[in-house]
């Protein structure tokens, strides 16, 4: 499975059931972590467990440096 994602955009993978690999490079991942996604204009899923799910978190960078105060970013 192919997942398009928009050029210049960062992401990740959350991984709410079963197990999958992701990218080129095929890491796998499998519930309750996280696949930062690398360069590219698709996600590329690989050898999903049956029933797997996951949610995929996409969006184009602020380019802003976060500033920390607290238990929150400014």
């Amino acid at each position: 499975m192919s997942i398009p994602v928009q050029a210049g955009f960062n992401g990740f993978v959350h991984m709410l059931k079963g197990e999958a690999g992701f990218g080129a490079n095929k890491l796998r991942a499998k519930r309750g972590q996280i696949a930062v996604l690398g360069p590219g204009g698709a996600l590329a899923v690989q050898d999903a467990q049956p029933g797997t799910r996951f949610v995929l978190m996409a969006g184009k960078p602020y380019g802003e440096r976060p500033i920390y105060n607290g238990p929150y970013v400014d």
